[in-house]
């Protein structure tokens, strides 16, 4: 829906100052779809290619969590899987403010879509983080028992 709100946004201001937005916008898949209708296959790619992607980190949460035993261990896999589902509402706050931007040029816009970047990045690194733990920790855990 975020993303939605931002095409719009975005496509209501090529309207308005087409050479600007043209010149500006980083999406050339978007600008390239606007100006010569070409079918933005890579971002339709993206989204075909992230959403089991999704499904299938939160998959090995669920393989994990049926394996381990520590405490310790459950706590990691729990910030892990509540990161994961995170990193989408993130996206979802960039996108949203993403499209304001194209009518001001406040910097509290600014600030907020480097906050929101830097939430996604670290949400990313947690997420990387907590599944090398959890392999590890369930490799080792396998190489005791045989």
């Amino acid at each position: 829906m975020c993303a939605v709100v931002d095409l719009v946004l975005s496509y209501n201001y090529f309207l308005y100052d087409t050479e600007v937005f043209v010149a500006t916008e980083s999406n050339i898949e978007f600008v390239n779809f606007l100006t010569k209708g070409d079918f933005p296959i890579h971002n339709v790619l993206k989204f075909v290619i992230a959403f089991p992607l999704l499904l299938f980190i939160l998959s090995w949460f669920d393989i994990l969590r049926e394996n381990i035993m520590s405490d310790t261990m459950v706590v990691i896999e729990r910030f892990g899987r509540t990161f994961m589902v995170a990193i989408p509402s993130f996206f979802c706050l960039s996108y949203s403010f993403s499209g304001v931007t194209w009518y001001t040029n406040s910097q509290v816009i600014y600030d907020i879509l480097a906050v929101v970047e830097t939430m996604i990045h670290s949400s990313i690194m947690i997420v990387v983080f907590s599944l090398f733990l959890l392999t590890f920790y369930l490799f080792c855990d396998q190489q005791k028992t045989v």
